[in-house]
């Protein structure tokens, strides 16, 4: 499935139609690296809704998915409750970078532009 077909699943889903609903495991661990990484990313100005479920259209198979309100603020992160506890954190961190581009490309801001460029720096050499 292409990227927008997957939003459009995820933006008109709720809880109640998702499988496996109860917090799990994934969705535990996944909160401090959420926290550890919007930090690092620039991103804590942005509210943060995690869930965990999979969504019988789009399948197990897919590992997480995300949404990004700029207007609000907003990052809806979606993972996997079957996750391995050893890729939570790789998923989290290309989850929230899907956000910081759709917040560039969606910028004609130059300021934006360089603000993430740093921040994407400071992640890549480790000074974050």
């Amino acid at each position: 499935r292409d990227e927008h077909q997957v939003q459009d699943h995820l933006a008109g889903a709720d809880e109640s139609k998702a499988q496996g609903v109860a917090p799990s495991g994934v969705c535990l661990s996944a909160k401090p690296i959420i926290a550890k990484w919007q930090k690092k990313l620039a991103l804590s100005d942005y509210a943060v809704d995690l869930q965990c479920f999979v969504l019988p259209d789009i399948g197990k198979g897919m590992l997480g998915a995300s949404i990004t309100h700029i207007e609000h603020r907003t990052i809806q992160v979606y993972l996997n409750p079957d996750l391995p506890t050893e890729m939570i954190e790789e998923v989290v961190v290309h989850e929230l970078l899907h956000s910081v581009l759709w917040i560039l490309t969606q910028s004609d801001s130059r300021v934006i532009e360089e603000q993430i460029t740093r921040t994407i720096t400071a992640v890549m050499i480790g000074r974050t």
